[in-house]
């Protein structure tokens, strides 16, 4: 339930309470006391039977006043309990894409007699698409990829994984890159 959904439902509560209050006692809501225009200096006062009176209307009032902020509290633990379950899903997803991603990348330099290889992949937020490879085909041939999939998150994750796994299935077959 959505935040103006839960606003609404706790005041049709408590109108539905005071509603229902009225209807068992339409007295229930008309003062008692007449009108007193009151004057600085100048007292006044009630019967025992006018306070007592006074007294019940409003610890009714407080009852539903209670009932609620019971309720609305109630509504608000349900809402962070969703929120912190939907933020704990969503982390782990993380998790798993950023390790995914770092599966895709070179553990170490490459080394031939001729040069030495190495790189870095720094993404721009958690977890992105971008990986790199450096492949060594011969003494004499270094395949560089370098791709970047579509999005971010563990859909672009899978995606280089399995461009990668096809990159690295069509080398076992042949060893020319015009092939390739």
């Amino acid at each position: 339930m959505t935040k103006p959904l839960k606003l609404i439902a706790s005041i049709l509560v408590y109108v539905a309470i005071i509603f229902s209050m009225t209807i068992a006692d339409p007295e229930f809501l008309k003062p008692d006391v007449e009108s007193v225009i009151v004057q600085p200096n100048k007292s006044f006062s009630l019967s025992s039977e006018q306070l007592s009176d006074i007294e019940k209307k409003r610890t009714a009032f407080g009852l539903v006043a209670i009932i609620c902020l019971a309720t609305g509290y109630g509504l608000f633990v349900r809402s962070i309990g969703k929120e912190y379950k939907r933020r704990t899903e969503i982390e782990t997803e993380m998790k798993i894409a950023q390790s995914i991603h770092e599966s895709l990348l070179p553990k170490s330099a490459v080394k031939t007699d001729w040069c030495e290889i190495a790189g870095v992949s720094l993404p721009a937020t958690e977890i992105g698409g971008d990986f790199y490879d450096i492949i060594k085909l011969s003494e004499s041939k270094i395949l560089i990829v370098i791709a970047d999939a579509s999005g971010h998150g563990t859909g672009a994750g899978v995606l280089s994984a399995m461009t990668k796994s096809s990159i690295i299935q069509e080398l076992q077959h042949t060893q020319s890159l015009a092939e390739l």
